[in-house]
Formats: C-alpha cells, sequence, structure tokens
C-alpha cells in the first residue's frame, strides 16, 4: 500500500498517543506531531485518505487506529518516532559534501570527520587510548554515520573498522569514500536493535552518542557482547540527564538508563565525567553554528545551522544557565582534585593512561569500600579493571548531569553470579 509521508506520520503519532494513553482529537494530535519540526508534513488530507483506506477511523474529536492500520502504525513508530530519523536521512549527504559543515567541525571538533554528536578529538583521542587498538584488531563502530571517524581510527591504528548505521544514504557515502580501504573498512546498513552479525568476532566496539533511539538498551549491548571476542572491549559516549525532581544520584553511572542496563547484563565498567568538556562544547557549537549560518543557508543546509542552534540553545544552554546540563552521565561526579588525598590508580588491562584535561573517574573494579587494585576482595565478582574511589560521591554545586566515556571489557565473571553491591545497596557500577 501506498502512503503519503504525512499519512505514516498520521499513523505513527495514533501509535505513539495509543502508547502514552494521550487524546487523540485532531489539535493534540497535531500538537504532538511538533517532534517532527522542520520534517512535519501537512495531515489535512491525510485524516480522510486514511479513513478511505480502512486504516484509521473517527474525526476530528478522536482518531482510532484499526485493525489494518494497527500494525503499520506500530512500525512506522518504531521507524522514526521524532525528527532524527528524517534529520540524519538527510544530514550525511549534505554534511558530507558541505563546506560551511566542513569549517564548524574544524573550529569545533578541531578536526573534520564529518563530526554529529559531541565526540571531539581530545574525546575520540581518550577513546582511542583506552581501547589501545593496534594492526589486526577489528572494531565495530556502531552508528557510524559516514564513516570518516572510522576511517581516521582505521588509519591511525591500523585495525580493521566495520561500520553500522541505519541511514542508507550515510552507508552508500562512505562505501564510495572508502572504495580503495575496502581491507579495513566495511560499511553496513543495519538496525542495532537486531545485530545480524558473526559472534565472537570484533576486538572491540564504540558507540559515540548513537544508543539513543535502540528499543531496548540491555538487549542491544547484550547483541554487541556476543559479537565480541574473549577479552573484547566496548566504549560508549552517552548522555543523561536528571529532571525536576529526581533524587542527585540520578546521575551515578549505576543509576542511569545505561548504568541499569550494564547492571542487568552484570558488565563492570570505568567511568569518565566529560561534563565540563561538554559546557565548553555547547558554547561553541552554538558560537560556530550562528557564525556560519548564512553559507549554510547559501548552501540549500540551513537544517543543518539550525538544527546545532536549537539544541544548543534550547535543550543546552538553557540548562546551563539553571545549573541542569546534560552531559554524558557518569558513575561518580567526585573531582579528584578534591578527594583529599584518594586518588585513583592507573587503569588495569589494556587502559594505558587517565583521561587528560577537567576529567573525573570513577572505576568499578570489584572492590569493597577501602580496598584497592593492590588488595581485592578475594571473592569480587568483578573483574579488576582498576582502582576505585573508595565511596566517593557527587561533589555539591555540579550539574545535573554529567559527560562521560564509559569503558569496560568483555572478560567477565560468571553471569549468574548476581552483581556485587556496596554496602549502600548501590550496584556496584559506580561509585
Amino acid at each position: 500500500m501506498n502512503l503519503s509521508e504525512a499519512e505514516i506520520q498520521v499513523l505513527a503519532s495514533l501509535q505513539a498517543a495509543k502508547l502514552d494513553a494521550a487524546p487523540t482529537d485532531r489539535v493534540t494530535l497535531e500538537k504532538g506531531g511538533e517532534r517532527y519540526w522542520i520534517f512535519l508534513e501537512d495531515w489535512t488530507e491525510a485524516y480522510p485518505s486514511l479513513i478511505a483506506k480502512g486504516l484509521i477511523d473517527g474525526d476530528d474529536s478522536g482518531y482510532r487506529l484499526t485493525e489494518a492500520g494497527s500494525p503499520l502504525g506500530y512500525a512506522y513508530n518504531r521507524e522514526r518516532p521524532d525528527k532524527y530519523w528524517y534529520y540524519y536521512r538527510r544530514f550525511y549527504p549534505a554534511a558530507y559534501a558541505s563546506a560551511a559543515h566542513s569549517r564548524l567541525c574544524k573550529r569545533v571538533f578541531g578536526k573534520d570527520l564529518c563530526q554529529e554528536g559531541m565526540v571531539d578529538m581530545a574525546a575520540l583521542e581518550d577513546l582511542l587510548a583506552r581501547l589501545d587498538l593496534k594492526p589486526g584488531d577489528h572494531l565495530l563502530d556502531l552508528g557510524c554515520g559516514a564513516g570518516v571517524i572510522a576511517e581516521y581510527i582505521s588509519d591511525q591504528t591500523g585495525a580493521r573498522v566495520t561500520g553500522l548505521d541505519y541511514a542508507t544514504p550515510a552507508i552508500i557515502a562512505a562505501n564510495e569514500r572508502t572504495a580503495d580501504k575496502r581491507s579495513t573498512l566495511t560499511f553496513l546498513q543495519g538496525d542495532m536493535n537486531a545485530l545480524d552479525l558473526p559472534a565472537q568476532s570484533f576486538d572491540a566496539a564504540i558507540s559515540l552518542d548513537t544508543l539513543y533511539w535502540v528499543a531496548d538498551l540491555a538487549d542491544t549491548l547484550s547483541q554487541v557482547v556476543r559479537t565480541l571476542k574473549p577479552g573484547g572491549q566496548i566504549a560508549i559516549f552517552m548522555l543523561a540527564d536528571r529532571d525536576e525532581g529526581d533524587p542527585p544520584n540520578t546521575l551515578e553511572a549505576g543509576n542511569t538508563k545505561l548504568g541499569r542496563a550494564l547492571s542487568k547484563l552484570s558488565l563492570t565498567c570505568d567511568a569518565y565525567d566529560y561534563t565540563t568538556r561538554n559546557t565548553e562544547f555547547w558554547r561553541r557549537i552554538f558560537e560556530a553554528a550562528t557564525d556560519l549560518r548564512d553559507d549554510f543557508e547559501a548552501e540549500g543546509n540551513g537544517f543543518i545551522a539550525a538544527s546545532l542552534i536549537r539544541e544548543a540553545e534550547e535543550d543546552f544552554s538553557h540548562r546551563s544557565r539553571r545549573g541542569r546540563l546534560p552531559g554524558i552521565s557518569t558513575t561518580c561526579a567526585c573531582d579528584i582534585a578534591k578527594l583529599r588525598g584518594q586518588s585513583s590508580a592507573s587503569l588495569g588491562s589494556r587502559l594505558r593512561r587517565p583521561p587528560r584535561g577537567p576529567s573525573r573517574t570513577s572505576n568499578c573494579g570489584g572492590y569493597r569500600p577501602g580496598q584497592t587494585a593492590k588488595n581485592p576482595v578475594p571473592d569480587s565478582p568483578c573483574l579488576p579493571l582498576g582502582t576505585m574511589i573508595p565511596n566517593a560521591r557527587p561533589w555539591p554545586g555540579l550539574p545535573a548531569a554529567a559527560g562521560m566515556l564509559l569503558h569496560f571489557q568483555c572478560r567477565f565473571r560468571d553471569l549468574n553470579k548476581p552483581a556485587f553491591r556496596d554496602p549502600r545497596g548501590e550496584s556496584r557500577l559506580g561509585s
């Protein structure tokens, strides 16, 4: 059945309203359609058309999916729940060809790798130092976009990289650009909700601000773990936020959505707080996108500048002013310099150096409070990755979100054993 984009948006929106038990009168439904932002279609003709096709019934006082329309509503709401499905289908081909975006990347990220997200070159180098990839290693890049970062990693480390992204235009662009590097670079169109990849085929996996849209985070992570060889590693950059009324410990990594998913899988991690960096990052984004807005518009790519300005101003800047800047959630928001002589030891296994700059760190190595890497608990169920900061707590005055690189290895304990919990009753994913 051929459906217009407007009809698809109506079906998806009715499914979303059904899931939220929200009203489905036309005014409320179209108010919810604002989630599509500049990609919102005119729905005026969609309602009678969908009724004629037997996919919805009702009137402007309330619409409903029919038995025939329900499966379509479910599928479209899952596929394109908001503006980002539309945005990324347009973004990568446009950004890769955009001189304005190239200038923005150099100014904001430190190098033009056609970036989208918050991982600048300093953060990327932190990640590479922790993974310590070598020639011959095989890396999985989840949500690789146009694959320029994947190509950079391969060029710098000699590792073979397989990139996966759901946006077909991005994968086409990546494969065309790297046709002469097929021995070291592979790009696949795929769904992170259903990874069709061979087991134990990767030495490491990364996700750079890409796990927000998976349906079940723990399920996706379990699929990633399945693809890793024994001793494999995963490094994740991911945001978390604290809403009004949430307790302060919401942003300890063990309490975030990602932390809970890791705990469910009995995986341990090291966490690094990038809040301070992210604050500066969004200032740079806002200034650069504003300065270059006319250049983007002249290219026909004004939607890129508009999206960056909107995100920086509405989602980040006002929260920063109110002390609620979203960042990547962290195991521990403690400032190392303020821990009165306590320190974190060098990370174990393949980790080579601590994070640079204002980052903060807290390592879950399976130790009870007061113990260190030189004196681990004999029956600890966690793999010792490093030294945790004993009884560290969030430092007063930090914003209500934190920036973090999560790093963990998949050489884990018996997954049937219960997760280690500290005396406070909190999962020892974090402090």
